[in-house]
């Protein structure tokens, strides 16, 4: 194959045809989004490595948009879909042992790079961040996760951790729930949207342990540790104070005396003699 096009004559025998599908779609979008640079700048790939981190994630975020499969069955997707050669990595090297690696470096650096993300996206699509949604959801796990552990709780004075310093959600058995048995393991997840007149767009997520729904969820952390030494925490918005009950309202009422009755009377009875009265 001399070239990789959209389109071309399947007749030539250098030409190999793809359905592609959404991937026409899927792969300008990831790299719009940067997927691979920002990447690749928060995790260097090592020099002898064949392919960077960004890369080969990025294929795994398109298999995961286009076509969900097992990590092991990721390379066969791409040779079939034709995203073996929108990224130029042949099916062999796209095996369960290497992306399980890529995950693993992604997870030391997780939060670092979606927030990266969600920057530049909020940048290149001109998406506000003053005003997001925060929606809380669950995801249920089937499955033997006994080995699964409870992060350890942080005092509330202290800057809580990100990254690699934090362990991933405790998945657990949760409160009962209309699609969730009682004992059924899952982790919450909560979603910052930005909503408009499209609808809601997903910015950024985090994830908490099975049984910390409600409150404790929402008051997780959801942005990186900040390791500058010149920079100071914004300020929380203090809370606005409630204001005075107003006074009670006095109603006064009038009481006008009734208006004098009129007595009319008739004039005394005028008798005359002979009239038979």
């Amino acid at each position: 194959m001399d070239a990789t096009t959209w389109y071309g004559n399947q007749t030539d025998a250098n030409v190999q045809g793809r359905n592609i599908g959404t991937l026409a779609v899927i792969a300008p979008l990831l790299e719009r989004m940067k997927v691979a640079q920002i990447i690749d700048q928060h995790l260097p790939a090592d020099p002898q490595a064949e392919y960077g981190l960004g890369t080969i994630l990025s294929v795994l975020v398109a298999a995961r948009m286009h076509s969900p499969v097992a990590l092991v069955n990721v390379g066969r997707w791409a040779a079939e879909s034709g995203a073996d050669l929108l990224w130029n990595v042949p099916e062999a090297k796209l095996n369960d042992d290497r992306l399980g690696k890529a995950l693993d470096k992604f997870f030391t650096q997780r939060h670092s790079i979606l927030t990266s993300f969600a920057l530049h996206v909020s940048e290149e699509l001109g998406v506000p961040l003053s005003h997001l949604h925060y929606d809380p959801t669950h995801i249920l796990f089937h499955g033997a996760y006994e080995e699964s552990e409870a992060r350890e709780a942080m005092p509330a004075d202290e800057t809580i951790p990100s990254d690699d310093a934090m362990a991933a959600a405790h998945i657990t058995k949760g409160r009962r729930m209309e699609d969730a048995a009682h004992g059924g393991r899952m982790v919450h997840a909560g979603i910052c949207t930005h909503v408009d007149e499209f609808g809601p767009l997903p910015i950024y997520g985090h994830t908490v342990g099975g049984n910390q729904n409600g409150p404790p969820g929402a008051t997780a952390p959801t942005q990186p540790q900040t390791t500058s030494p010149t920079a100071t925490p914004r300020p929380r918005n203090p809370r606005p104070t409630p204001l005075p009950p107003p006074p009670p309202t006095t109603h006064l009422t009038t009481h006008h005396p009734p208006p004098p009755r009129s007595v009319s009377r008739r004039p005394p009875l005028q008798t005359t003699p002979g009239s038979g009265i």
